[in-house]
């Protein structure tokens, strides 16, 4: 039941980064998967249990930056890592059968670690706007809530 609630899930996105025709930039063939702050919202509203167990939170930014803010207590596994090939199973280990959610500041570095996830088998979708988004939705101060 779980798989099916996240294929429905991803098809949904995928759909909507096809219609709406977000790619890198000088990349216009291949869409990313996005998600946005009030599709995250709407997700832990909808499903019961919490955030947590829904979605698992990937920060592909650097250490200087994770060490200033982070969603929760996502772990911090720098595109450097993914582009290098290195943390591609561990990122399927941390995964289970749980939605994962990439996010940098501004969403194009999880974007990027998005296609590259894909084209490893990792069903994935980048946070739509990054962290910058998600913290002029949700303060700090109010995060744990959702989780």
């Amino acid at each position: 039941m779980q798989t099916k609630r996240w294929i429905l899930v991803l098809s949904s996105l995928y759909l909507s980064a096809a219609i709406a025709g977000c790619a890198l930039p000088g990349n216009s063939q291949e869409a990313i998967a996005e998600i946005s702050v009030t599709q995250v919202r709407q997700l832990a509203a909808d499903q019961p249990g919490t955030l947590a167990e829904q979605a698992l939170f990937i920060d592909v930014r650097t250490p200087q930056e994770y060490a200033r803010d982070r969603i929760a207590e996502s772990p911090l596994i720098p595109l450097a890592e993914i582009e290098s090939g290195e943390a591609i199973e561990k990122i399927r280990q941390l995964a289970g059968d749980r939605l994962v959610i990439l996010y940098c500041f501004s969403g194009v570095r999880s974007g990027i670690a998005q296609q590259i996830l894909e084209q490893a088998g990792i069903e994935t979708v980048s946070l739509e706007g990054g962290i910058q988004a998600w913290r002029k939705t949700i303060p700090a101060t109010t995060e744990a809530n959702l989780f």
